[in-house]
């Protein structure tokens, strides 16, 4: 993780889909103070935030429990960015975070709840599948864990993990979850 950013910051011309990409990333691996800083550095440029950036920072927020800083965000992409939530998307937003506050304080009932809720709203998001799976686990009740693990088999469901890549020079840098960092030199390639 760390030597993917240590790429980014190689970079000379950044855009937003690269901005984009090294903010999820650190939402994913629950890095949310980082991820907000890579925003301010953002905002800091002549590249304007879209949808999918926002997305990434309240996701990174949610899963580091960034509750205030969460809300700030969100109030600044709605009153001056101009982006307008879904209420589908408000609905996911706040049950997962419900779902994800469960899992970090071992309440199974609760978590049971927003996990139902978000089922509802999108029975193929593998993610609240995952989280349940893995409040499960923490708790012990591993064949409950084991049963909603087999559920997302039958459905055909599977974690998704992240990747993204970037050229700098004639090496590509592919950022994967999970894998890490790999680099290929085009020029050894070929």
């Amino acid at each position: 993780m760390d030597r993917a950013l240590d790429v980014f910051n190689e970079i000379q011309e950044t855009d937003i889909c690269l901005w984009n990409s090294v903010i999820s990333i650190l939402a994913i691996h629950g890095r949310g103070k980082e991820a907000q800083i890579f925003f301010s550095r953002l905002l800091e440029t002549s590249t304007s935030p879209d949808s999918v950036t926002f997305l990434s920072v309240l996701s990174a927020c949610r899963h580091s429990g960034l509750v205030e800083e969460g809300r700030k965000l969100f109030n600044l992409m709605n009153d001056f960015y101009g982006f307008k939530p879904t209420l589908r998307g408000l609905q996911c937003s706040n049950v997962g975070a419900l779902l994800e506050a469960s899992a970090r304080l071992g309440n199974i009932s609760m978590g049971e709840y927003a996990a139902k809720h978000l089922m509802e709203i999108d029975p193929n998001d593998s993610m609240c599948y995952v989280s349940l799976s893995n409040l499960y686990s923490r708790e012990g009740r591993w064949e409950d864990a084991v049963r909603i693990r087999k559920l997302m088999s039958i459905c055909g469901m599977e974690k998704v993990s992240g990747c993204s890549s970037v050229k700098v020079g004639s090496v590509v840098n592919e950022f994967s979850v999970g894998r890490g960092l790999n680099s290929i030199d085009e020029k050894e390639e070929s």
